[in-house]
This record gives structure tokens, C-alpha cells and sequence, in this order.
């Protein structure tokens, strides 16, 4: 199932990429950030990727629920690239900036 996530992220970020190497290479790239990040502390490492994984989820659901909503798909865009890491991207960080960015353009379109 977390693969197939990986994958469908993938065909939002980049569409002409969207393959299963691409999702492949995400799921890799967390995976050695994590390792990168906490080395031996296994548990901190198994916590950090299902934080991503989690975070992978949410920019799922963000990228479906605002298709067809043109500003706020390039808010979630916009902060995914923002949030590069290694060969991949840093979900929990993007999920993180969509938040603080939708806040302010709700306030600002009220």
C-alpha cells in the first residue's frame, strides 16, 4: 500500500516521471534520510519513516482535494519543491509549509 502512495504522489509531482522507479526512488531516498539522520537509533529511524510515510499521506489527500482548485494546487506544488531532499522531498516539511501557507491565503481571501 505505502508503495502504491509513493507511486500516486509521484504522477502529481512530476507526471512525465511518474513511473514505479520514480516511486521506488522515493521510498529509497526516505529511507536514507531517516538512516542519515538518526544512524543506529533503529527506533528514531522506524519513527522518522513513518512520519514521512504519514506526511506522504496527507500531500496525498491535499493534492486530491484541491484538484481543480488552481491556487491551491500550486500552494502544495510550490512547497513541495521547496522542500527537496537528496534525490527526493521532504513530506513531513511539505505538509508543514502547505499548512502555514493556506492559513495565511484563507485570511487573505476572506
Amino acid at each position: 500500500m505505502r508503495f502504491g502512495l509513493f507511486l500516486m504522489v509521484a504522477a502529481f509531482v512530476n507526471p512525465a516521471v511518474a513511473d514505479q522507479a520514480t516511486a521506488e526512488l522515493y521510498v529509497a531516498e526516505m529511507k536514507r534520510a531517516c538512516s542519515e539522520e538518526w544512524g543506529t537509533n533503529y527506533r528514531m529511524v522506524e519513527f522518522c519513516q513513518e512520519r514521512q510515510f504519514d506526511a506522504m499521506s496527507a500531500v496525498k489527500r491535499i493534492l486530491e482535494e484541491t484538484d481543480g482548485d488552481a491556487a491551491r494546487t500550486q500552494i502544495i506544488q510550490t512547497c513541495i519543491q521547496e522542500w527537496p531532499e537528496g534525490k527526493g522531498y521532504n513530506w513531513r516539511m511539505a505538509e508543514f509549509c502547505y499548512e502555514r501557507q493556506i492559513e495565511s491565503f484563507n485570511r487573505l481571501n476572506q
